[in-house]
């Protein structure tokens, strides 16, 4: 059926865009409304990537970035005879076309030119979704891929550095509610600029409006990334898999982190099987080595070389359980009075977790160290890992924790048994059981040499499970196959 924008029919576009409640309310240019004009002014945020050298590893060196705007606007004519239009003509862009016609991925995906590649996150913090996403930019190879970024500027602010030098388009967009029409041209002017070959969003929220809105501007591919069940039955988006079974329709393939995460979405979802493929988490695991920062890593946290601490690294939100564990703490302090409960991290419920703290005076035992860049230093400096979440897809500071040899006592939810088996690499508890809680660590910090070979039993099957390189040439495999057929 010919699209009614196409054939100039405003009206019958309006209709439509009523007709689709998955459909956001602003569709500038597909609908043929007036887009919204861009804001005024520089934003240091925003910026277009000039294609670097490649290495001869196939990645990219660190590259200048070009901060003009693109020539063609956000609303340039399409092509009668590419439904997609033309290439985009600004100069990143005439650049990656020249260098890329004489590199061939054909052998791989049977395509010519770069995979234009559009990333999409909704969070504001900085987390285990969003470090996936910062890796794979880092990693995917230039000569491959085109890559863009659609964030938050809070998000993007707390990449910070992490993304200088890389060759990625960048836009912020006010993406934290999705409500107002504004918050949903951005992205679709974005979209429309990049026209990407593939949006990849990250998380429900991203999915919920970066899904029909890049079918709308005619993106031929949408891979959905799930990470897990985001508080399915937990929280404010309870019943969601409501919408998502609609969603499966704008969307061509599914990457799980899990088995779980996988079975999760066919049987309860009912997502087609053959959409999803299961593409487990990895970490550079170089960059994790026991024992090198464990003597200063305690020095800067003020705590004596012999105390034993658990540490706890992730978002305060409701999703880590925090509370669950700070209510089993006073068990553990009764029998080990100097021990130390760290909390790594940062998010909405510190102020409420502080109190909380306070409430039971266990406060000269705690320490909130705030978000920390250094997180293996932190990993080094602990004796245990405890992870109380009530749900996850495939927990990265699990993962971390088992590369630096740390025993973990996690929650059993989710993808977290993949990651943490009972009694080999750690122990699983219920979710949401204090008492559980302090019993496994009890169990570990009364016995250390067990505690010190469950971590080196963890640390050898991380090596062998969860290799960062592994997970990125996987995704890259799933981002070519869909490309092809596209």
């Amino acid at each position: 059926m010919r699209h009614p924008a196409r054939a100039g029919r405003a009206p019958a576009a309006r209709r439509v865009v009523r007709r689709r409640s998955l459909l956001p309310d602003a569709l500038p240019h597909a609908s043929g409304r007036a887009p919204l004009s861009e804001p005024h002014g520089s934003d240091p945020l925003r910026r277009h990537a000039r294609l670097p050298p490649e290495r001869a590893d196939g990645r990219c060196r660190a590259a200048g970035v070009d901060t003009r705007r693109s020539r063609r606007g956000p609303h340039h004519s399409r092509s009668r005879r590419d439904p997609r239009g033309p290439r985009p003509h600004s100069e990143a862009d005439a650049e990656v076309d020249g260098r890329s016609r004489g590199a061939s991925v054909g052998s791989r995906g049977g395509r010519v030119n770069p995979i234009r590649l559009m990333f999409v996150l909704t969070s504001p913090t900085r987390g285990g979704v969003e470090e996936v996403v910062l890796a794979l930019l880092k990693r995917l190879p230039c000569s491959e891929f085109r890559l863009a970024l659609a964030a938050p500027r809070a998000l993007l602010e707390a990449f910070g550095r992490d993304l200088d030098g890389m060759p990625v388009d960048i836009e912020p967009v006010a993406a934290e509610s999705w409500r107002r029409r504004t918050e949903v041209s951005q992205l679709a002017r974005f979209i429309d600029r990049v026209r990407p070959d593939i949006v990849n969003p990250h998380l429900f929220r991203s999915v919920v409006v970066a899904a029909p809105l890049a079918r709308w501007h005619r993106v031929p591919t949408v891979v959905e990334t799930y990470h897990g069940r985001e508080g399915w039955r937990h929280g404010p988006i309870r019943g969601s898999f409501v919408p998502d079974r609609l969603l499966s329709r704008f969307v061509t393939r599914v990457i799980a982190v899990s088995e779980a995460a996988r079975n999760f979405l066919v049987r309860v979802k009912r997502y087609p099987a053959d959409k999803v493929v299961v593409v487990p988490n990895g970490r550079d695991l170089s960059a994790l080595v026991p024992g090198r920062d464990r003597e200063s890593a305690r020095k800067d946290l003020g705590v004596d070389p012999h105390t034993p601490i658990v540490g706890v690294v992730g978002r305060l939100e409701d999703q880590k359980g925090h509370r669950y564990l700070l209510d089993a703490w006073p068990a553990v302090t009764r029998n080990f009075p100097d021990a130390r409960l760290l909390l790594v991290g940062d998010g909405s419920r510190r102020e409420a977790l502080e109190a909380q703290v306070k409430a039971l005076g266990i406060a000269p035992s705690v320490i909130f160290t705030g978000f920390r860049a250094d997180v293996a230093r932190m990993l080094d400096a602990i004796d245990v890992l405890a992870l109380p979440s009530l749900y996850e897809g495939m927990p990265l500071t699990a993962i971390e924790a088992a590369a630096m040899a740390r025993p973990v006592v996690a929650t059993a939810v989710d993808g977290t048994p993949e990651v943490v088996e009972h009694g080999v690499t750690g122990f699983l508890v219920p979710p949401a059981n204090p008492p559980a809680l302090s019993g496994a660590l009890l169990t570990l910090l009364a016995d250390p040499d067990r505690a010190r070979s469950l971590g080196e039993t963890g640390r050898q099957r991380t090596l062998e499970r969860f290799d960062l390189g592994r997970q990125v040439e996987a995704t890259a495999a799933v981002y070519r196959s869909v490309a092809t057929r596209s």
